[in-house]
Protein backbone atom coordinates (compact mmCIF):
# COMPACT_ATOMS: atom_id res chain seq x y z
CA UNK A 1 0.00 0.00 0.00
CA UNK A 2 2.92 2.54 0.63
CA UNK A 3 4.24 1.96 -2.52
CA UNK A 4 1.24 2.44 -4.49
CA UNK A 5 0.80 5.39 -2.45
CA UNK A 6 4.96 6.61 -3.29
CA UNK A 7 3.85 5.41 -6.80
CA UNK A 8 0.81 7.92 -6.76
CA UNK A 9 2.56 11.22 -5.61
CA UNK A 10 5.17 10.74 -7.87
CA UNK A 11 2.71 10.64 -10.85
CA UNK A 12 1.06 13.79 -9.86
CA UNK A 13 4.09 15.67 -9.04
CA UNK A 14 5.27 14.52 -12.44
CA UNK A 15 1.48 16.05 -14.13
CA UNK A 16 2.07 18.87 -11.98
CA UNK A 17 5.63 20.00 -13.51
CA UNK A 18 4.18 18.83 -17.11
CA UNK A 19 1.05 21.65 -16.35
CA UNK A 20 3.76 24.11 -15.39
CA UNK A 21 5.74 23.90 -18.01
CA UNK A 22 3.12 23.70 -20.62
CA UNK A 23 2.66 27.51 -22.45
CA UNK A 24 -1.27 28.23 -22.94
CA UNK A 25 -1.52 30.25 -26.31
CA UNK A 26 -4.71 32.61 -25.01
CA UNK A 27 -6.30 35.23 -27.79
CA UNK A 28 -8.46 38.21 -25.60
CA UNK A 29 -10.34 40.19 -27.61
CA UNK A 30 -11.00 43.70 -26.81
CA UNK A 31 -14.81 43.93 -25.80
CA UNK A 32 -17.02 46.34 -28.01
CA UNK A 33 -19.38 48.26 -26.08
CA UNK A 34 -22.27 49.98 -27.97
CA UNK A 35 -22.34 53.55 -26.73
CA UNK A 36 -26.06 54.04 -27.67
CA UNK A 37 -27.25 51.06 -25.44
CA UNK A 38 -25.57 53.34 -21.93
CA UNK A 39 -27.53 55.99 -20.10
CA UNK A 40 -26.57 57.44 -17.21
CA UNK A 41 -28.34 59.60 -15.52
CA UNK A 42 -26.96 62.83 -14.36
CA UNK A 43 -26.81 63.04 -10.35
CA UNK A 44 -28.88 66.77 -9.33
CA UNK A 45 -29.37 66.25 -5.34
CA UNK A 46 -31.37 69.50 -4.83
CA UNK A 47 -33.48 68.45 -8.11
CA UNK A 48 -36.79 68.45 -7.35
CA UNK A 49 -39.50 65.97 -8.34
CA UNK A 50 -43.17 66.72 -6.51
CA UNK A 51 -44.44 63.23 -7.72
CA UNK A 52 -44.56 62.11 -4.36
CA UNK A 53 -46.45 64.72 -2.93
CA UNK A 54 -49.74 63.75 -5.51
CA UNK A 55 -50.25 60.71 -3.19
CA UNK A 56 -50.89 61.25 0.61
CA UNK A 57 -49.60 59.05 3.01
CA UNK A 58 -50.95 60.77 5.96
CA UNK A 59 -53.71 63.77 5.92
CA UNK A 60 -54.62 66.48 8.59
CA UNK A 61 -57.18 68.61 8.78
CA UNK A 62 -56.36 72.40 8.47
CA UNK A 63 -58.91 73.95 6.69
CA UNK A 64 -59.50 77.69 7.33
CA UNK A 65 -61.73 80.81 6.29
CA UNK A 66 -58.93 80.96 3.99
CA UNK A 67 -58.23 77.41 3.09
CA UNK A 68 -55.21 75.93 4.72
CA UNK A 69 -52.64 78.25 6.47
CA UNK A 70 -49.51 76.80 7.58
CA UNK A 71 -45.98 78.05 8.01
CA UNK A 72 -42.55 75.61 7.70
CA UNK A 73 -38.90 76.09 9.40
CA UNK A 74 -36.05 73.34 9.09
CA UNK A 75 -37.85 71.53 11.82
CA UNK A 76 -41.41 71.95 11.77
CA UNK A 77 -44.99 73.05 10.45
CA UNK A 78 -46.84 75.48 12.36
CA UNK A 79 -50.56 74.56 10.83
CA UNK A 80 -54.18 76.85 11.93
CA UNK A 81 -56.32 73.68 12.63
CA UNK A 82 -59.31 76.68 14.48
CA UNK A 83 -59.99 77.06 17.44
CA UNK A 84 -56.06 75.56 17.81
CA UNK A 85 -52.28 76.36 16.41
CA UNK A 86 -50.39 73.20 15.97
CA UNK A 87 -46.79 72.44 15.51
CA UNK A 88 -46.15 69.10 13.57
CA UNK A 89 -43.21 67.40 13.44
CA UNK A 90 -41.75 65.93 10.46
CA UNK A 91 -43.96 62.60 11.04
CA UNK A 92 -46.76 64.67 10.95
CA UNK A 93 -47.44 64.17 14.73
CA UNK A 94 -48.74 66.94 16.52
CA UNK A 95 -45.92 67.73 19.29
CA UNK A 96 -47.56 71.27 20.74
CA UNK A 97 -51.01 72.66 20.67
CA UNK A 98 -52.33 76.07 21.54
CA UNK A 99 -55.65 78.05 21.69
CA UNK A 100 -56.05 80.38 19.28
CA UNK A 101 -58.34 83.18 21.33
CA UNK A 102 -57.91 85.64 18.65
CA UNK A 103 -59.29 86.21 15.17
CA UNK A 104 -59.10 84.18 11.66
CA UNK A 105 -55.81 84.18 10.71
CA UNK A 106 -54.94 85.20 7.12
CA UNK A 107 -51.55 84.15 6.50
CA UNK A 108 -48.29 82.96 8.33
CA UNK A 109 -44.62 83.21 7.80
CA UNK A 110 -41.24 82.20 9.82
CA UNK A 111 -38.34 84.47 10.33
CA UNK A 112 -34.69 83.29 10.97
CA UNK A 113 -33.97 86.38 12.18
CA UNK A 114 -36.31 86.37 14.53
CA UNK A 115 -36.70 82.89 15.72
CA UNK A 116 -40.51 82.86 15.19
CA UNK A 117 -43.30 82.72 13.60
CA UNK A 118 -45.23 85.81 12.04
CA UNK A 119 -49.07 85.54 11.77
CA UNK A 120 -51.77 88.26 10.52
CA UNK A 121 -55.38 88.17 11.31
CA UNK A 122 -58.64 89.28 9.91
CA UNK A 123 -58.55 92.23 12.48
CA UNK A 124 -55.74 93.59 10.88
CA UNK A 125 -53.33 92.79 13.86
CA UNK A 126 -49.96 91.00 13.50
CA UNK A 127 -48.72 88.37 16.00
CA UNK A 128 -45.09 86.65 16.54
CA UNK A 129 -45.72 82.97 17.68
CA UNK A 130 -43.11 81.43 19.36
CA UNK A 131 -41.54 77.97 17.90
CA UNK A 132 -40.94 76.47 21.42
CA UNK A 133 -44.32 77.51 23.43
CA UNK A 134 -46.66 78.47 21.16
CA UNK A 135 -47.00 82.00 23.00
CA UNK A 136 -48.21 85.01 21.37
CA UNK A 137 -46.68 88.36 20.81
CA UNK A 138 -48.88 91.41 19.41
CA UNK A 139 -46.55 93.59 16.94
CA UNK A 140 -47.38 97.12 17.97
CA UNK A 141 -45.38 98.99 15.76
CA UNK A 142 -47.31 98.33 12.18
CA UNK A 143 -50.06 100.06 11.41
CA UNK A 144 -53.59 98.63 11.21
CA UNK A 145 -54.96 97.90 7.84
CA UNK A 146 -56.09 95.00 6.07
CA UNK A 147 -53.73 92.59 5.92
CA UNK A 148 -53.89 89.27 3.73
CA UNK A 149 -50.61 87.83 3.00
CA UNK A 150 -46.86 88.29 4.29
CA UNK A 151 -43.19 86.50 3.55
CA UNK A 152 -39.97 87.17 5.27
CA UNK A 153 -36.44 87.92 4.03
CA UNK A 154 -33.04 87.39 6.67
CA UNK A 155 -33.91 91.35 6.92
CA UNK A 156 -37.37 92.79 5.49
CA UNK A 157 -41.22 91.63 6.02
CA UNK A 158 -43.42 92.00 3.17
CA UNK A 159 -46.75 92.73 3.75
CA UNK A 160 -49.80 93.07 1.31
CA UNK A 161 -53.56 94.61 1.53
CA UNK A 162 -56.37 93.00 0.88
CA UNK A 163 -58.10 94.88 -1.75
CA UNK A 164 -57.37 95.55 -5.71
CA UNK A 165 -54.79 97.64 -6.26
CA UNK A 166 -52.79 96.21 -3.60
CA UNK A 167 -50.29 97.95 -1.55
CA UNK A 168 -47.37 96.10 -0.76
CA UNK A 169 -45.07 97.16 2.56
CA UNK A 170 -41.83 96.16 3.34
CA UNK A 171 -40.60 96.32 7.22
CA UNK A 172 -37.49 96.17 9.16
CA UNK A 173 -36.78 92.89 10.85
CA UNK A 174 -33.88 94.70 13.13
CA UNK A 175 -35.56 97.66 13.64
CA UNK A 176 -38.92 96.90 15.84
CA UNK A 177 -40.58 96.53 12.10
CA UNK A 178 -39.95 100.12 11.05
CA UNK A 179 -41.38 100.81 7.65
CA UNK A 180 -38.82 100.78 4.66
CA UNK A 181 -40.86 101.16 1.77
CA UNK A 182 -44.62 100.98 0.37
CA UNK A 183 -45.32 100.45 -3.52
CA UNK A 184 -48.61 101.86 -4.49
CA UNK A 185 -49.76 100.45 -7.89
CA UNK A 186 -49.08 101.00 -10.70
CA UNK A 187 -45.87 99.72 -9.58
CA UNK A 188 -47.06 97.30 -7.00
CA UNK A 189 -49.54 96.26 -9.44
CA UNK A 190 -52.08 97.34 -11.59
CA UNK A 191 -55.72 99.16 -10.24
CA UNK A 192 -57.85 96.45 -11.07
CA UNK A 193 -55.63 93.09 -9.66
CA UNK A 194 -55.41 91.57 -6.57
CA UNK A 195 -52.21 89.64 -4.77
CA UNK A 196 -53.50 86.48 -3.29
CA UNK A 197 -50.27 85.03 -1.99
CA UNK A 198 -46.51 86.19 -1.93
CA UNK A 199 -43.01 84.48 -1.17
CA UNK A 200 -39.74 85.19 -0.49
CA UNK A 201 -36.70 83.43 -1.97
CA UNK A 202 -33.17 84.88 -3.19
CA UNK A 203 -33.97 88.93 -3.42
CA UNK A 204 -36.98 87.79 -5.60
CA UNK A 205 -40.43 87.97 -4.32
CA UNK A 206 -43.29 85.55 -6.10
CA UNK A 207 -46.56 86.81 -5.97
CA UNK A 208 -50.18 84.97 -7.41
CA UNK A 209 -52.00 87.71 -8.47
CA UNK A 210 -55.42 88.10 -10.09
CA UNK A 211 -57.48 89.95 -12.23
CA UNK A 212 -60.71 91.43 -10.61
CA UNK A 213 -62.94 91.77 -13.74
CA UNK A 214 -61.87 87.83 -15.20
CA UNK A 215 -60.67 86.53 -12.28
CA UNK A 216 -57.89 85.21 -14.09
CA UNK A 217 -54.74 83.82 -12.02
CA UNK A 218 -50.76 84.89 -13.03
CA UNK A 219 -47.43 84.32 -11.27
CA UNK A 220 -45.26 86.88 -11.54
CA UNK A 221 -41.51 86.99 -9.43
CA UNK A 222 -39.99 90.34 -9.34
CA UNK A 223 -37.16 92.10 -7.77
CA UNK A 224 -37.37 91.84 -3.87
CA UNK A 225 -35.79 95.65 -3.68
CA UNK A 226 -36.77 97.50 -6.47
CA UNK A 227 -40.01 94.82 -7.38
CA UNK A 228 -39.41 95.65 -11.13
CA UNK A 229 -40.88 92.22 -13.09
CA UNK A 230 -38.43 89.53 -14.17
CA UNK A 231 -40.70 87.22 -15.32
CA UNK A 232 -44.99 86.67 -15.73
CA UNK A 233 -46.50 82.90 -15.62
CA UNK A 234 -49.82 82.98 -16.81
CA UNK A 235 -51.18 79.53 -14.89
CA UNK A 236 -54.84 79.43 -16.84
CA UNK A 237 -56.55 79.01 -13.62
CA UNK A 238 -59.14 81.41 -11.63
CA UNK A 239 -59.69 82.19 -8.50
CA UNK A 240 -63.09 84.25 -7.20
CA UNK A 241 -63.76 85.83 -3.46
CA UNK A 242 -64.80 83.07 -1.31
CA UNK A 243 -62.67 80.51 -2.84
CA UNK A 244 -59.44 79.43 -0.58
CA UNK A 245 -56.49 81.17 -1.65
CA UNK A 246 -53.72 79.69 -4.37
CA UNK A 247 -50.63 79.94 -2.15
CA UNK A 248 -46.60 79.65 -3.89
CA UNK A 249 -44.15 78.38 -2.14
CA UNK A 250 -40.16 78.26 -2.82
CA UNK A 251 -38.23 74.89 -3.48
CA UNK A 252 -34.65 74.74 -3.94
CA UNK A 253 -33.09 75.56 -6.95
CA UNK A 254 -34.70 78.94 -7.29
CA UNK A 255 -37.92 77.06 -8.04
CA UNK A 256 -41.45 77.93 -7.30
CA UNK A 257 -44.74 75.39 -6.44
CA UNK A 258 -48.01 76.72 -6.81
CA UNK A 259 -50.76 75.46 -4.96
CA UNK A 260 -54.61 75.63 -6.29
CA UNK A 261 -57.05 74.30 -3.84
CA UNK A 262 -59.87 74.68 -6.24
CA UNK A 263 -58.73 72.58 -9.02
CA UNK A 264 -56.52 70.27 -7.10
CA UNK A 265 -53.31 70.64 -8.72
CA UNK A 266 -49.87 71.18 -8.32
CA UNK A 267 -47.84 73.88 -10.47
CA UNK A 268 -43.66 72.99 -10.69
CA UNK A 269 -42.52 76.01 -12.28
CA UNK A 270 -38.77 76.69 -13.02
CA UNK A 271 -36.77 78.91 -12.44
CA UNK A 272 -37.09 80.95 -15.89
CA UNK A 273 -41.01 81.30 -15.50
CA UNK A 274 -41.44 78.18 -17.33
CA UNK A 275 -44.15 75.38 -16.10
CA UNK A 276 -42.19 72.18 -15.50
CA UNK A 277 -44.70 69.80 -14.69
CA UNK A 278 -48.49 70.06 -13.68
CA UNK A 279 -49.83 67.02 -10.94
CA UNK A 280 -53.20 66.79 -10.00
CA UNK A 281 -53.41 65.90 -5.93
CA UNK A 282 -56.56 63.71 -4.88
CA UNK A 283 -57.82 65.05 -1.89
CA UNK A 284 -57.07 68.11 -2.92
CA UNK A 285 -54.17 70.09 -1.03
Amino acid sequence: HIDLTTLANCHIQDEIKTIENTRLQLEIRPLTIDDSLIFIEEFEPNKCNLVNLTISYRTIDCSGEWGPVLANNNRYLLIDRHPNLCLINQKLEIIKRSPWKFDFIRDMCWSSTLNCFIVTTRTREIYLINEKTLATELVQTIEEQDWSSCTCSATSFYLTVRREGTNIFEFNLLSSFALIKRWKPPHSCKHYEVRLNTAYKNKTLALVISHSTTSIVHLELCSSITLDRLWLLDLNISHTIGQPLIRCSSLTCDEWVVVDNNTSQLFHVKKDGQIKSVYPCNPAP
